[in-house]
């Protein structure tokens, strides 16, 4: 079983890491879309509205993306290329 975890942390609090999501499968994913999809469209909505919480509105930016060397070296992968365009407007 193979698991491939997304992290994030907060730069305006601590920098302790936080499970955003986890892939899990007996492999490792089949493509990148299958691994980040579901992420980089839930971020993308975050940045451009935010969300509520006990009535406070808070706004969401990506600051980094940190990649260990497995998971870099998969997001660079020919069969990326068109997700890669997504992931690098998202990161700017």
């Amino acid at each position: 079983m193979a698991l491939w975890p997304i992290l994030g942390s907060l730069v305006t609090f601590d920098l302790r890491q936080f499970p955003i999501a986890v892939f899990c499968s007996k492999n490792k994913p089949e493509s990148l879309d299958d691994y980040l999809a579901d992420f980089i469209s839930e971020m993308q909505c975050l940045e451009n509205d935010g969300f509520d919480c006990e009535g406070r509105h808070f706004r969401v930016s990506l600051h980094a993306v940190i990649c260990d060397a497995p998971a870099r070296a998969f997001t660079y992968t020919d069969r990326a290329a068109a997700l890669r365009t997504d992931w690098r407007r998202l990161s700017k």
